[in-house]
């Protein structure tokens, strides 16, 4: 792509000094043109795309990409990057995916002429943690890990959860994810890529493991691997810093999969707690009508 295209967008930033706004403010500033604000839009998707086609272009056996959340113009846009569950044979081979992944992410910056582009551009690309897939032909080995997408296209979209079958494996689980609420939030992606390399990369490749019964696992061990996926969540690029809040939230009610009440009703306390936190924050009405769902269950 011309990157001319990216540096008017940013040249129009610079001139109506709106780079250090929310991209939502952007879109509904009235001091911008609205011909250069479809401009600027325009190249942000255009940029999105580029991206994900890079992205998927580095491994299309092991590796899909997709966007999550609203399609309006001024919402954020996150790109769920996920894993083949049966097509990845080695954490070296994931780590190597995520390098290169970031290494796109990095290239990106220079198109932009941006250290911020991520927060300039409300545009975030996570990493496979819990969202992941596998083909339309491969069986699920370990049924009691994941929950299948039954309305997937491509691929079976699936996600890994906690395992619940005891008061104890739910108190311990529920203690664990509000202490996650008490971290510090400040993104670094840097950071966050780099510990996801080190860390979370080897604790989805164990939990792949123990998914396909290559090794056993008890549940709290399964669990506990499980809340490595989003030890670094508070640094990540605007990332939920629960297991909760991303089932309830992105795969129950963004992409409309259905959880057991007794699921919801463990999962409910800290994705309440993270949603309510983010309302009295931001003040966004999303967050309120998501805590408040929480609610019914607790």
């Amino acid at each position: 792509m011309n990157k001319n295209y990216f540096k008017i967008a940013v040249s129009y930033l610079d001139k109506y000094n709106v780079k250090s706004m929310s991209w939502q403010n952007v879109m509904k500033n009235d001091k911008i043109p609205i011909d250069i604000r479809y401009y600027i839009n325009g190249s942000r998707y255009l940029y999105m795309n580029t991206i994900i086609k890079k992205i998927n272009k580095l491994s299309c056996e092991c590796l899909d990409i997709y966007p999550t959340g609203s399609l309006k113009l001024t919402s954020d846009k996150d790109i769920q990057i996920t894993l083949n569950i049966n097509k990845c044979n080695s954490v070296k081979l994931l780590k190597n995916l995520i390098s290169k992944i970031f290494d796109v992410i990095k290239k990106a910056n220079k198109d932009w002429n941006s250290k911020d582009f991520e927060y300039l551009l409300d545009i975030h690309f996570y990493p496979p943690t819990l969202l992941n897939f596998m083909e339309p032909t491969q069986k699920s080995k370990g049924k009691k890990y994941i929950r299948v997408d039954p309305k997937s296209g491509k691929y079976k979209n699936i996600i890994l959860i906690p395992q619940i079958q005891t008061p104890e494996l739910v108190k311990d689980f529920q203690k664990k994810e509000l202490a996650k609420l008490k971290t510090k939030i400040k993104e670094n992606t840097k950071l966050y890529y780099t510990k996801y390399t080190d860390d979370v990369a080897s604790c989805l490749y164990t939990i792949i493991e123990c998914y396909k019964g290559n090794i056993k696992l008890t549940n709290q061990e399964f669990n506990d691997y499980l809340h490595c996926l989003t030890i670094y969540n508070n640094i990540g690029p605007e990332m939920y810093r629960t297991i909760s809040s991303i089932i309830v939230v992105v795969w129950h009610l963004q992409m409309g999969n259905k959880l057991s009440k007794k699921m919801l009703q463990a999962l409910a306390p800290a994705a309440h707690k993270e949603n309510k936190m983010l309302y009295k924050k931001s003040k966004k009405q999303k967050y309120k009508d998501r805590y408040e769902y929480c609610q019914k269950f607790m």
